[in-house]
């Protein structure tokens, strides 16, 4: 009986503009909130648990920017920001309180001269590991096998296979290969 009453909701959002959708997705139950990012373009993998509230921002007209590999998991409390794609690979954890932004827009101040509009993609590689309260900027690649500790600022990319932690995140340690 859920099932039916979550196609015909997802029938009426789509009817609706975009901004509906993402007021949908803030706290309905995980697995509606799959099925809405999904009827509005994202790619979910199998068996991925997206956890709300979920944040989505950004300059976009459905949710196609967002790539979910397989057996990922996005904690409650995160925050995407879809004014560019973000690709998230097989096997991630992103915990609770993440932010991913993938634009910097000062707005019409006189900063704009300093600080042009910025828009970049985000990629995070199979088997990374994000901790609690993780910001990751535009532009920036998390490679496999990395590990960001809790309350990180990236704004570089991370190579594969590292652990990262501060703020900004600099290279903690080299982790093993023999992780991933």
């Amino acid at each position: 009986m859920r099932s039916i009453l979550w196609r015909v909701y997802i029938l009426y959002l789509r009817l609706r503009p975009v901004r509906t959708s993402v007021r949908a997705v803030y706290y309905c139950h995980r697995k509606l909130r799959q099925r809405i990012l999904r009827a509005y373009g994202a790619e979910i993998g199998e068996d991925s648990r997206i956890h709300g509230p979920m944040m989505i921002i950004g300059d976009f007209h459905d949710f196609s920017g967002l790539h979910l590999g397989l057996h990922t998991h996005v904690g409650s409390d995160s925050l995407f920001d879809l004014s560019a794609a973000i690709r998230i690979g097989n096997r991630v954890t992103i915990s609770p309180r993440c932010s991913l932004l993938t634009h910097v827009n000062v707005g019409q101040s006189a900063l704009q001269k300093i600080y042009p509009p910025v828009r970049a993609s985000i990629s995070i590689e199979d088997d990374a590991y994000l901790g609690t309260g993780v910001t990751v900027l535009h532009g920036v690649t998390i490679g496999k096998c990395a590990v960001v500790a809790a309350g990180a600022l990236v704004r570089d990319d991370v190579s594969p296979h590292t652990l990262v932690a501060g703020v900004p995140a600099k290279l903690v340690k080299t982790l093993a290969t023999s992780a991933g």
